[in-house]
């Protein structure tokens, strides 16, 4: 079994699958479909390019984060389009540290 599992673009899915994953390449409109195809297979992680995360709708996103069964992780793209979110602000604003 593969270590995990990386959905996303084409560049990055070639890095991914050279360090062991399993990739699963999507277009914008089969990202939520591959996701929900991704965790009934129970991979022991899911990096989510940050595109196709783009893609998702926000609220089923962050409830599947959330669970973390499997754990997902939306990690920035080989050339990227779209950033990732920035974890240390979310601490920071749940935490209710300004800066």
């Amino acid at each position: 079994m593969a270590a995990g599992l990386y959905i996303g673009d084409e560049l990055s899915a070639t890095a991914y699958r050279m360090a062991g994953l399993a990739v699963r390449i999507v277009a914008a409109d089969t990202a939520a479909d591959t996701l929900e195809a991704a965790i009934a297979d129970r991979p022991p992680l899911i990096l989510l390019g940050a595109a196709a995360a783009g893609n998702l709708d926000p609220v089923r996103l962050h409830a599947l984060i959330a669970a973390a069964d499997p754990p997902i992780l939306v990690v920035a793209d080989a050339a990227p389009t779209v950033l990732p979110p920035d974890l240390g602000e979310i601490v920071r604003k749940e935490l209710g540290i300004l800066r």
